[in-house]
């Protein structure tokens, strides 16, 4: 989920995203190490021309699945543009990967109990 705060437009680093992509599976991911985060190999070639901007308004949530390719660009602007990120997973019977980027040192609570 991309939350954002302020207008996001091109000119001050909206998202951009390759539509569809997401269709193509998990293509690398962030690892966590001993050094830090990084991905776990190198990012595929992809043809610029294939990303689409996602210019919103301040207030504008965007879903994203966590297999879409995306990016964002440097601010042009004087004007900021900020968003609060949250990654949602379903942690229901979920066994984490030992290098996951977000794994839990101990279980979450249940929200809710069906």
């Amino acid at each position: 989920l991309w939350l954002a705060l302020e207008d996001a437009t091109v000119v001050n680093g909206c998202l951009w995203a390759i539509p569809g992509s997401q269709k193509n599976g998990l293509v690398r991911r962030f690892i966590r190490g001993e050094d830090g985060v990084t991905f776990d190999r190198p990012s595929p070639a992809y043809d610029p021309k294939d990303f689409v901007p996602i210019e919103v308004k301040a207030g504008s949530l965007i879903v994203i699945c966590g297999d879409l390719i995306h990016q964002s660009f440097e601010n042009q602007s004087l004007k900021s543009r900020h968003a609060y990120s949250l990654h949602v997973v379903d942690t229901d019977g979920c066994k984490w990967a030992p290098d996951n980027l977000i794994r839990r040192k101990v279980a979450p609570e249940p929200i809710y109990v069906s």
